[in-house]
């Protein structure tokens, strides 16, 4: 009877788990005056593969894993099969974040009884993880969309930042009193030969 009763129970929990992943994948999100909606075929071919995975695998799809980062990049998610995963950072309101990795096979996943939508065309490549990379604020649905704009005109970009403070060092170099640095390379450079005899003299003697 046990065995019986973990059967329907396993099947009940399956037929929920597909219904939820399912009916969130048909949910229609509205970006400003953009709306992102499967298409029907969309929604069929998603139907047939969910069928196929196990109960486990459906739990997977509809949250966020923690991991816990080692301070050795390559011990970060080594056990993680980059294609079927993607990592999320979720910019929390008390200036935190909350890093995670999710399943890029599912269109949504939960955290903190928030859901949020994976959209495809937003992920960032990750070298250090060699995954995509998703960034979200709490609360809201979409990831973000990084685009690189100009800075305004009275800040320089970094390129230009780093080469004026190269110039800057360059030209500081260029200044310096060459005679006088010479003078005090040739002090120290007495200085060192001396305290260096000195020593080998009281090690000679030390000898005797």
């Amino acid at each position: 009877m046990k065995f019986v009763e973990k059967f329907k129970h396993r099947t009940e929990e399956r037929k929920l788990l597909l219904a939820k992943l399912v009916l969130a994948y048909q949910v229609p999100f509205k970006d400003g005056i953009k709306v992102y909606k499967p298409t029907q075929e969309e929604i069929d071919n998603y139907s047939k593969q969910v069928h196929k995975l196990s109960n486990k695998k459906l739990k997977e799809l509809d949250g966020m894993k923690n991991y816990k980062l080692k301070l050795d990049i390559l011990d970060r998610l080594k056990s993680i099969r980059k294609k079927r995963y993607a990592v999320v950072t979720i910019f929390n309101d008390n200036q935190t974040t909350d890093f995670g990795v999710c399943q890029v096979f599912n269109r949504t996943f939960e955290r903190n009884k928030c859901r949020y939508l994976i959209m495809s065309e937003r992920g960032w490549y990750s070298p250090e993880f060699k995954m995509r990379h998703f960034f979200y604020h709490a609360n809201r649905p979409f990831p973000l969309k990084i685009e690189k704009g100009k800075p305004p005109e009275d800040m320089p970009d970094a390129r230009l930042l780093n080469d004026t403070i190269e110039n800057g060092v360059i030209e500081a170099l260029a200044n310096l009193d060459m005679s006088s640095l010479i003078k005090i390379c040739l002090v120290v450079g007495i200085l060192t030969f001396v305290v260096t005899g000195f020593l080998l003299i009281l090690q000679l003697k030390g000898g005797l």
